[in-house]
């Protein structure tokens, strides 16, 4: 009888200890696409700007020194590569 006891107690830990990592990791996950779509907000926000910016001036004042600005704040968005 004492044997089935220690066995259901054992039984219950586990999956009370499974439900808990379960759950911690759904929690993470959500965390990490939470902070994804952040992330890829601010980048499709930063794009946006930098093309309406080049939208309001004429053609003829679109100049190298502007395109160079808008150059790095959209290289800023990209991943630099490591080795």
């Amino acid at each position: 009888m004492k044997l089935i006891h220690v066995t259901l107690v054992i039984a219950a830990a586990i999956l009370m200890g499974t439900f808990f990592l379960m759950n911690q990791q759904y929690h993470k996950a959500k965390q990490m696409e939470s902070s994804l779509q952040g992330l890829l907000g601010s980048a499709i926000y930063q794009i946006w700007s930098s093309y309406n910016d080049l939208e309001k001036y004429p053609p003829d004042e679109v100049n190298r020194e502007r395109l160079n600005q808008i150059n790095e704040k959209l290289s800023a968005l990209a991943p630099t590569p490591t080795l």
